[in-house]
């Protein structure tokens, strides 16, 4: 081992070249080192750092050595440090903006928002926001975006109940048997839904809902100044055939059109196949032994003071659709919560007394 003293006059007597193919063979195991339980896939950093190193060693003094790339790849990795270094792209002083990203989150934004507009539509509500652009260029930036630059002209249902939904009531049937004195017999009820609000009118019950019956239906609704039809205008219901002509006919007198739906189709009445699932899940399943329709009547009559004043709706945001107390954001005290039960507890309500309320201090 030679002295430690000398060490500093045997490192001058290296050359720079030698010194730095050292400094590059280092940096080589070091990087070795840390993949060695891993695959060779060199970062930014480490390409950028071999690259250095190459390019102060040189070509001729890399080749024939135990390198773990080839030594053109390290002169590319030089070659791109320096051209980053030289791209202004990142750092771009002030100029004219490129119109492509000026109007990339307007098209994108019109586009998602109005699925039936095309090119042509979008152009002329840009021209109408003061940007001067083609409608070739429209189209290409509405390619890029994925959005269809000539979209054909659809209605779907969905839309339509959404656009509509404070002119559109629903109606159909839902069964339940009862224990009548004559045995077991079904029983017909017949609702009706709004799809804004989710109130909910139960008509009639009858074991027999013949033409009569539904004609005498149809004028109890459109006599009711207050009802459920009040100022609609379309009434959906599937092709039930006790849906008879007389009764639509009833109806179309009073300026409501019935939308009769296609057959075998329950997704397109949604509103009101989903009150059928919820009155029977929440209330009639547990009720099995009705002794007939006053009482099925009763029990319905219960459930819907409950449907429409206590209870919350997902639909309608979690909200109570007539709520009989206003929420205000006041504290109480935790004891005075009191509840409110129906059928025996099976429906149950919680609420604060409003003579409870505790204010906050100032």
């Amino acid at each position: 081992m030679p002295d430690l003293d000398l060490l500093p006059f045997l490192l001058s007597t290296i050359d720079g070249k030698t010194l730095a193919l050292l400094r590059f063979m280092e940096y080589q195991v070091e990087f070795l080192m840390r993949h060695v339980q891993g695959r060779l896939v060199p970062d930014q950093i480490e390409r950028a750092a071999f690259g250095r190193l190459a390019e102060e060693v040189g070509r001729p003094d890399l080749k024939d050595r135990a390198l773990a790339f080839h030594p053109e790849t390290f002169f590319r990795w030089h070659r791109e440090l320096v051209a980053k270094k030289f791209d202004g792209s990142e750092s771009r002083g002030p100029g004219r903006p490129s119109p492509w990203r000026i109007l990339w989150s307007k098209v994108e934004r019109m586009g998602s928002e109005n699925p039936d507009w095309g090119a042509p539509r979008i152009h002329g509500q840009l021209q109408a926001l003061g940007y001067t652009i083609s409608e070739s260029s429209v189209r290409r930036l509405m390619r890029r975006l994925g959005l269809n630059p000539d979209p054909k002209p659809t209605l779907l249902w969905s839309d339509f109940l959404e656009r509509h939904k404070a002119a559109i009531v629903a109606t159909d049937f839902f069964t339940y048997e009862a224990w009548t004195p004559h045995g077991l017999r079904t029983l017909y009820c017949l609702f009706f839904i709004q799809h804004d609000t989710r109130k909910v009118h139960v008509a009639g019950i009858t074991e027999h809902p013949t033409e009569a019956w539904m004609a005498q239906m149809a004028r109890n609704m459109a006599m009711d100044d207050n009802g459920i039809l009040k100022n609609r205008k379309f009434l959906i219901m599937d092709r039930d055939t006790k849906y008879c002509q007389s009764f639509r006919n009833i109806l179309r007198d009073q300026g409501i059109r019935c939308l009769r739906l296609p057959w075998r189709s329950p997704n397109l009445n949604a509103y009101a196949e989903r009150w059928v699932r919820t009155v029977k899940s929440e209330c009639l399943r547990h009720l099995p032994l009705l002794p007939g329709p006053a009482s099925l009547a009763h029990v319905l009559k219960q459930y819907l003071e409950h449907y429409h004043h206590e209870r919350a709706h997902q639909g309608l945001g979690n909200k109570i659709p007539f709520p009989r107390q206003q929420v205000r954001k006041i504290r109480h005290s935790p004891d005075k919560l009191q509840s409110k039960s129906r059928l025996g507890g099976l429906l149950n309500y919680y609420y604060w007394p409003t003579d409870t309320a505790i204010k906050p201090a100032a």
